[in-house]
Order: C-alpha cells, then sequence, then structure tokens
C-alpha cells in the first residue's frame, strides 16, 4: 500500500494559458482533434497561433517536442511569420511546414501522410487548413478528407499529443475539408 499523496499524477490534459479556451476546452485532453472552422477572414489562423505559441511554451518549459504549423495556403515567410510577429508571439519551439516545400507535396498541396511523418517527435500539431491536404492514397477529395481527419485523429491519440486544424466555411455554410 501507498499513500495517494506520494503518488506524481500523469498528466492527461494541456492547459493552453488562455482563458477562454481554456474554459471552454477544459483544458485540452491529450489525444484531442480540435477542428475550428469560420468564414474566411475571421481569424482562425490569428486565434490558431496564439494558442501554438502557448503550446510551444509548455515545450519549451517541460523540455520535450515541439509545436508543427503545416499551412497549405500560406508561406512561412510572406505570412505565418509576419503574422506571429505583428502579434508579438514568440516562434521558439515552433516548426513550419508550407507548401513550397517539395519534401512535403504531393503535386502543389500538402500531403497529409509526410507531414505526419515529419511530426514523430511534435506534441502539438496546426493545419491551416484542412481543405489544402491531399493524399497519394486518394484522388478524389471526398476519400481525401477522411482519410486526412484519420490519419490526424491516429496521430494526436499517439502519446500525448493534440492536432488543431482549420477548416474554411464555404458560402452555403458548409465546412470544407
Amino acid at each position: 500500500m501507498v499513500p495517494l499523496s506520494s503518488i506524481v499524477a500523469e498528466k492527461k490534459r494541456q492547459a493552453i494559458s488562455l482563458p477562454i479556451i481554456d474554459s471552454a476546452l477544459c483544458p485540452v485532453p491529450f489525444g484531442m482533434t480540435v477542428l475550428l472552422s469560420g468564414d474566411y477572414g475571421t481569424g482562425k489562423s490569428t486565434l490558431l497561433a496564439m494558442i501554438a505559441e502557448r503550446c510551444a511554451q509548455q515545450c519549451k518549459i517541460d523540455g520535450s517536442g515541439y509545436v508543427v504549423w503545416a499551412s497549405g495556403e500560406e508561406t512561412a515567410s510572406g505570412h505565418i511569420a509576419p503574422r506571429f510577429d505583428s502579434l508579438s508571439l514568440k516562434r521558439d519551439y515552433i516548426h513550419i511546414i508550407d507548401s513550397t516545400m517539395p519534401k512535403y507535396c504531393h503535386g502543389n498541396s500538402l500531403d497529409v501522410d509526410k507531414v505526419l511523418n515529419a511530426c514523430e517527435e511534435a506534441r502539438f500539431l496546426f493545419i491551416d487548413s484542412v481543405q489544402t491536404l491531399v493524399t497519394a492514397k486518394y484522388e478524389d477529395s471526398f476519400r481525401t478528407g477522411i482519410h486526412v481527419s484519420s490519419a490526424v485523429t491516429k496521430w494526436s491519440q499517439y502519446g500525448k499529443r493534440i492536432a488543431f486544424l482549420i477548416s474554411q466555411v464555404n458560402g452555403q455554410g458548409e465546412t470544407e475539408g
């Protein structure tokens, strides 16, 4: 028998340190995939950039892992870094994959399988946005969407990982991707 007070509790959730997010998601459980969707230009990428910075700071504090930001729409130097800088966000422990990096692409788009293979040591994955990813396994968009969702969910459930996905809403109010 061991006193409960002597047991070090396993960390099962990750506080993001943005009160509105932590209260809504109570912090985010490890193994979860979070989808943020909305109209173009409503601040989805900006909100997730703030969350990514907080996650990266947690990686630094814990001394393990890092954040991966994968973007099929925006380039690292033209959009992502300027967004972080304009918000005065730190970029330590954040690694970027974008569609200008052929190693991670299938055609002109990011390949979800190649992105996930590169994220083995990552604790957090941010994909901006889901509808810009493809897979060499399927050519039609419906099957690709299912594969992207399935692959990212499996990735996040392996170990202490959390994935954040952005999806656009089309003119009919439907989530794309």
